[in-house]
């Protein structure tokens, strides 16, 4: 079988240089305009371990009886045959006080694993990360599901807590739980890095925060934790803060939506997720606007995992109206990475018309209208590179050529094309092979796997596909009018 080798511009190490192209990002859609799961909010996961057999954990709270100042966090279970229709099973493992039908809940507050140890206390697991060894990368596994858990069991202090299962519906909880001290707050993400041989948590960081004191709480962050079992964690490392491009800092600034204490800024960074993707990590950031009290979702990468990258102008990608069709004032996407389903990635969001303010805590409306939705992207289109009536071009960095089938991921307008020549490494221009004989691609078009041909008509027949008989290093040298290209792969 030949391999294939894809490349995806979100990637700026790919590109030697632009001409006359606008970088942009290319937002999702929505898969159908119905929620997939009502009432439901994505503090949770969603795993497809094999064709037509798909599991979500999910976040159905209910209101909290007084004290309580927040809902209680419950975690339900769905299944799937395709990602875009779920069922409910009835699985009454546990006894819920409210009318939850079907009773599919997995964890509420108070939850007892089978050596009576509370796992989750008073407030329920917030956020429910799940990690199954059997599809991705987990040496410490003690059983095939893990699960990653804001929680304060009621015989310890709270902070990140952990629980395995076999079945991933009765969980036990780790011994040393909390795995990391400190509350938190929000969702956690979690990934396994081979190379460095160690966990990578993201997450809200307690206690590091310049500007904390008794009184006051720091603007929110995003921190960066390593692990070499899962158990035991590094110190949090802060990898990203809002700066003077999101909004200036106001030292006086109260935080009315959530009552008295200063925030530093009205732009904050609220929850985060991210996962590996080609040979860099990818990740949706949530910010928190303080006024009017709304999220939105924006696409960063980074190549080590601490430097993350925005893009330039800072693009929303999930906002209401964005994409068209998502409606409301808060959204969060699922823990974890997106599922490449063909050639389109799905991935989860929930979206509520309520507000992040004090008195919407305890609204009915935060657990009764809150949905999650399915949206899809095209395989590889998180970032691309375009041009409208004046030419653009795009020159690859030297990539080491295998030989092979050439074909783009691209976008053509009407009246547009999309012309691919070869230089070598040092920039000059490749000759013989036919390649004096490429013939643009032309519109309209849009597809992920667009064949490169070159050479003269034979008959009726194709073009011939492009393939050297020497090998790289090459660089591609793109010109593009009336376009976007968002990538390229390689077949040998």
């Amino acid at each position: 079988m030949n391999e294939k080798l894809t490349y995806a511009l979100i990637d700026e190490r790919l590109i030697e240089d632009t001409h006359f192209l606008a970088r942009l990002v290319e937002p999702p859609c929505l898969k159908q305009r119905e929620p997939v799961v009502a009432p439901g909010q994505m503090y949770g996961t969603v795993i497809r371990e094999s064709p037509g057999r798909w599991k979500m954990w999910y976040l159905n709270g209910r209101q909290g009886a007084p004290p309580m100042a927040d809902i209680c966090y419950r975690t339900c279970f769905a299944t799937s045959t395709n990602g875009i229709e779920w069922e409910k099973p009835a699985l009454n493992l546990i006894e819920v006080p409210d009318k939850l039908s079907p009773n599919n809940a997995v964890m509420d507050r108070y939850y007892r694993d089978p050596s009576g140890n509370d796992v989750s206390g008073s407030g329920g697991p917030e956020g429910f990360e799940v990690i199954d060894a059997q599809i991705t990368p987990h040496p410490a596994a003690r059983a095939r599901y893990t699960a990653l858990f804001r929680a304060s069991p009621c015989d310890r202090h709270g902070g990140v807590c952990a629980a395995y299962s076999e079945d991933g519906l009765r969980w036990t909880a780790y011994p040393e739980n909390p795995i990391i001290g400190g509350i938190s707050d929000t969702l956690t993400t979690t990934h396994y890095d081979p190379v460095a041989r160690q966990y990578v948590l993201y997450g809200r960081p307690f206690m590091v925060n310049a500007g904390r004191d008794p009184k006051h709480n720091a603007t929110r962050k995003i921190a960066r934790y390593t692990s070499p079992d899962l158990a035991n964690w590094s110190l949090p490392r802060i990898v990203f803060a809002t700066d003077d491009l999101d909004a200036p800092p106001v030292p006086t600034f109260q935080e009315a939506v959530m009552g008295t204490g200063a925030r530093g800024r009205d732009k904050q960074f609220y929850n985060f997720t991210a996962w590996p993707d080609h040979n860099l990590l990818l990740g949706l950031v949530t910010i928190f606007h303080v006024e009017p009290g709304t999220l939105s979702v924006e696409l960063v990468h980074s190549y080590d995992g601490i430097q993350w990258r925005r893009e330039l102008n800072r693009p929303i990608y999930i906002t209401d109206g964005k994409p068209d069709g998502m409606q409301g004032n808060m959204f969060i996407p699922m823990q974890g990475s997106p599922f490449l389903e063909g050639d389109e990635h799905f991935l989860y969001v929930s979206q509520t018309p309520v507000k992040h303010c004090l008195e919407n805590i305890h609204s009915e409306a935060v657990v009764r209208d809150t949905k999650i939705m399915l949206l899809a992207t095209k395989r590889d289109r998180w970032a691309g590179y375009a041009a409208g009536e004046v030419e653009g071009e795009l020159a690859s960095a030297p990539m080491n050529w295998s030989g092979g089938r050439l074909t783009l991921n691209a976008r053509i307008e009407r009246g547009g094309h999309i012309a691919v020549s070869f230089d070598d490494e040092r920039g000059l221009p490749m000759t013989g092979f036919d390649l004096d004989l490429r013939p643009p691609i032309e519109a309209p078009l849009d597809a992920v796997d667009i064949p490169f041909t070159f050479g003269p008509d034979i008959g009726a027949g194709p073009k011939r596909v492009l393939k050297f008989p020497t090998r790289g290093p090459v660089r591609l040298r793109i010109k593009v009018r009336k376009a976007a290209l968002f990538g390229w792969a390689m077949a040998s």
